[in-house]
């Protein structure tokens, strides 16, 4: 199983509160996958990849799940990380694991287009 690690303390705590958590990165981890999440407990979460960024106003719709206030702070954070120009890619990951127990009855929380509507994420 892979590992993913969150420096910034703000979506490490997010993730761990809410069970979901969408970040941005500089590189391309490639297929969706099970990850292991350093310090967060020993849970197993599915990381899916979205797509890739170009620009923060792709992220609008997704800040609310994404630890920050908003798309303004979200955005500085992740230019501390990527610099300027460089390929960015968006990540959801969700909680499938917690301390051996698989969460919704053992089912995979992948209804996306379900959950996105919920929630108020429009497709």
């Amino acid at each position: 199983m892979k590992k993913m690690r969150f420096d910034v303390e703000c979506v490490d705590r997010f993730l761990f509160e809410n069970e979901i958590v969408f970040s941005v990165r500089g590189y391309d981890y490639g297929e969706n996958c099970y990850v292991w999440v350093e310090g967060n407990c020993g849970c197993v979460y599915l990381r899916t990849k979205l797509g890739r960024v170009v620009s923060k106003v792709q992220l609008v719709k997704f800040v609310r799940w994404s630890g920050f206030k908003s798309v303004d702070e979200w955005w500085k954070v992740i230019r501390r990380f990527v610099r300027e120009g460089g390929d960015m890619w968006l990540y959801r990951l969700d909680l499938v694991c917690n301390d051996g127990n698989f969460v919704d009855d053992g089912k995979v929380k992948g209804d996306y287009e379900l959950w996105n509507r919920e929630a108020g994420i429009a497709s």
